[in-house]
């Protein structure tokens, strides 16, 4: 915690104007948080170790519940990675390694199975949200990768030449703030040249082209397009709620602290793993995995790379059934637990009320005797 924190909760505690009180908290805080320290670090091995084997038997847990799904998912994403290496062995498509549209396709292709690597992580841990949240980088690497497919060259280089806006972009941003973070700036030599390139592009391409989605305007015919343009020009707006769902995810927004239906405890905060929610992010990521691998295959179609992406399609859909057969049986557990709960409370508060009354006759009996 940085000086101008604890300088700032000081002072919500009134004491800012009195230079000797602050300095008579800030010691006492300090001696306390020192202490704590040595006691947390004391204890960390205990304690890690008992959250270790906790974790350990909650994902065992997880997956006897998920396993086959888990294990198809896997399998997805061994198969496209797989097919997507040995294309680029052999330098397929058009122009072989040297056309830009294979090279943007390769490398949009190989940050799929990336991404779905990190994906299969989380779910096989339980956190379900940030699956989905990362499933939304896979989203939009699979339309940009239909984008590129559908409109070639032009737009590839567009594509893949934007970095440098991109990079100028982050410069300067760099530029307003590398002081107080302790860094160095760049030298004026070096914003002069990433001012330079930045400036022959947009030359080159158009004013459009200094916006994030601006490598696309042309193709779309739209000055500053964002990503919902490039959605429709794919004709996958249908998705459009998925990704706003998994934004939230992404976001602070009100809507993502809102508390979560958990289907065993009802509405909760989640503040750690849970053994739900894993249906959706799984689906959706090994469909759009299997579109950028469609993509990138697609440029040079021949038996054995159809095969593998005609057994790559059978696997998905079999990957989305299994994700939904595990969804569907831990709803059936769930509603077991809580038919169960009730039950018990039923008999608790007949227990209960029987014991009221009984108190309640006794008092009434012992003053009737009394008389």
């Amino acid at each position: 915690m940085s000086d101008d924190t604890l300088d700032y909760g000081i002072a919500l505690d009134g004491a800012d104007n009195d230079s000797n009180g602050k300095a008579v908290i800030t010691d006492y805080v300090d001696s306390i948080a020192k202490a704590l320290l040595a006691e947390l670090k004391a204890n960390m091995p205990t304690m890690l170790a008992e959250r270790r084997a906790f974790f350990a038997s909650f994902e065992d847990r997880l997956y006897q519940r998920w396993g086959r799904a888990l294990d198809l998912f896997d399998t997805c994403r061994v198969v496209a990675l797989e097919a997507g290496e040995e294309f680029h062995r052999r330098g397929s498509g058009r122009g072989g390694k040297a056309d830009i549209v294979y090279r943007v396709l390769v490398r949009l292709h190989a940050r799929a199975c990336l991404t779905a690597s990190e994906v299969g992580s989380m779910l096989r841990t339980g956190h379900a949200e940030a699956a989905l949240a990362r499933w939304r980088t896979m989203y939009e690497i699979a339309v940009i990768s239909y984008l590129v497919k559908e409109h070639g060259r032009d737009l590839a280089e567009r594509y893949y030449l934007h970095g440098a806006v991109e990079s100028l972009k982050g410069a300067e941003r760099y530029q307003q703030h590398c002081v107080r973070l302790g860094y160095r700036p760049f030298s004026e030599d070096e914003m002069r040249k990433m001012r330079a390139q930045s400036e022959a592009l947009c030359t080159r391409f158009g004013d459009s082209y200094r916006h994030d989605y601006g490598w696309a305007a042309h193709a779309l015919g739209v000055k500053k397009p964002a990503f919902s343009n490039l959605e429709q020009a794919v004709k996958l707006e249908y998705v459009r709620p998925y990704y706003m769902w998994a934004s939230r995810k992404v976001h602070a927004t009100s809507k993502g602290i809102a508390l979560v239906e958990d289907d065993t405890h009802g509405h909760v905060m989640l503040a750690g793993p849970s053994n739900g929610g894993l249906c959706d992010p799984g689906q959706m990521t090994v469909i759009s995995l299997l579109q950028c691998t469609g993509c990138l295959l697609g440029l040079d179609w021949d038996v054995k790379t159809l095969a593998t992406f005609r057994a790559l399609y059978y696997l998905v859909g079999e990957t989305e059934r299994a994700f939904i057969e595990a969804h569907h049986e831990l709803k059936k557990a769930s509603q077991a637990v809580r038919d169960r709960r009730q039950t018990i409370s039923g008999h608790r508060r007949r227990r209960l009320r029987r014991e009221r009354y009984g108190i309640r006759a006794m008092q009434l009996w012992r003053r009737n005797d009394s008389r």
